[in-house]
């Protein structure tokens, strides 16, 4: 808001104060003995914008997050349309100093004795921060069940954007990504496609990771990330905090779980992001049969002269049991086609990422495995100019 103050002479000076803040989303907590959600919306409140005058103001920044937490105490937890949202509000803009984003809030949903399937959009992302303003950092998505299907979700755990450079400042920092963790004493399956974009995703089953269904009607399992590093992990221990395999099989008959199905799974799924691909981990006591899940992990390519990514890690083993592999590629980007604007030079192609595979049992090499550099982007064609 102004406030005008006598300065004596006749003349008033105009005063710029900071305008409010956005408010903290509240808290929705849901207990019951099964679940079906179509969306739950608890996103902070956006900052209130400056107001013009003759000295500095500074706009308000975006409310937190508010705190959700969804519990099927006995049955199911199903949640395949529609949203849930708990990100941060927006910084208000202005040309002097921009609010800072909100951060994140927390998303938890359970269902301890049965199957959560999840699907829909899930977010937690960081608010925008208004002009030089930092972007609000994520908050945090934890789901588990005795079983999880994960259908069709799009998990967005990323930090809030920095506003744009003022004119007498600098860009605002980007805000902090998260980790989400999707975790089952039980299988997890992975069915349909599913997106995430966090700082990092976390598959931790009990038993078996399975991708695709089988049956009269079989379909493939997708797992996409924008260069999200993602970890799936069979026989875990049971800890969130030190995950591991544990001591003794716990699928049937005491057998040790893995890894198997049809699909694929691509950590730099939006190729024109010009982005470096995440890490891709894969780990299971027991056998980890991959002949039909392709796994790409490969740097995007860069446009108008621009560098190409680097490729992710991928690493797979099978502490105690067979390894078979299909398509693995942790390629480098190619660099983009130079122009005019870039004195005609191409950008450079992206180097190739690590892979490393290994397994108790045996192991067979299927398909193709690739870790090439990216191509060089073509120099644009020269021309001559008479006078």
């Amino acid at each position: 808001y102004e406030r005008a103050a006598r300065t004596g002479g006749g003349r008033f000076l105009l005063l710029r104060l900071g305008d409010g803040a956005g408010g903290d989303a509240g808290t929705i907590s849901v207990d019951a003995s099964s679940l079906v959600l179509n969306g739950l919306k608890a996103h902070g409140g956006n900052g209130g914008t400056a107001g013009s005058g003759t000295t500095p103001g500074i706009a308000g920044s975006g409310g937190k997050g508010g705190d959700l937490t969804l519990t099927a105490t006995t049955g199911n937890l199903g949640f395949e349309i529609g949203s849930i949202d708990a990100g941060g509000g927006d910084g208000a803009q202005y040309v002097e100093t921009g609010g800072s984003g909100g951060a994140g809030g927390t998303i938890r949903l359970s269902a301890g004795a049965g199957t959560l399937t999840l699907g829909g959009s899930t977010s937690v992302v960081g608010g925008s921060g208004g002009s030089g303003g930092a972007g609000g950092s994520a908050g945090t998505i934890s789901a588990s069940g005795a079983s999880l299907i994960l259908s069709i979700a799009t998990l967005n755990g990323y930090g809030g954007s920095g506003g744009q450079a003022t004119l007498s400042g600098s860009r605002g920092a980007t805000g902090a990504a998260s980790i989400i963790t999707l975790s089952a004493a039980g299988d997890i399956a992975v069915m349909g496609g599913s997106y995430v974009d966090a700082g990092q995703l976390s598959l931790l089953a009990g038993k078996s990771i399975l991708f695709g269904t089988a049956g009269t009607s079989p379909g493939d399992g997708y797992l996409n990330s924008n260069g999200s590093p993602m970890t799936l992990l069979a026989n875990w221990n049971g800890s969130t905090t030190a995950p591991g395999i544990g001591a003794s099989g716990q699928c049937a008959g005491g057998n040790f779980c893995g890894i198997s199905g049809s699909g694929y799974i691509k950590s730099n799924y939006l190729s024109g992001s010009i982005a470096n691909a995440g890490d891709v981990t894969l780990k299971a006591p027991g056998n980890i049969d991959l002949s039909n899940i392709a796994i790409s992990a490969r740097g995007a390519s860069g446009t108008f002269a621009e560098s190409g990514g680097a490729g992710g890690a991928i690493s797979i083993t099978s502490t105690k049991g067979n390894l078979n592999t299909g398509f693995i590629d942790t390629g480098g980007g190619d660099g983009g086609a130079g122009s005019v604007a870039s004195a005609g030079a191409g950008g450079a192609g992206g180097a190739g990422g690590r892979v490393s595979l290994s397994a108790g049992g045996t192991f067979t090499l299927g398909g193709v495995t690739s870790a090439s550099g990216g191509n060089g982007g073509q120099g644009a064609d020269g021309f001559l100019i008479e006078y």
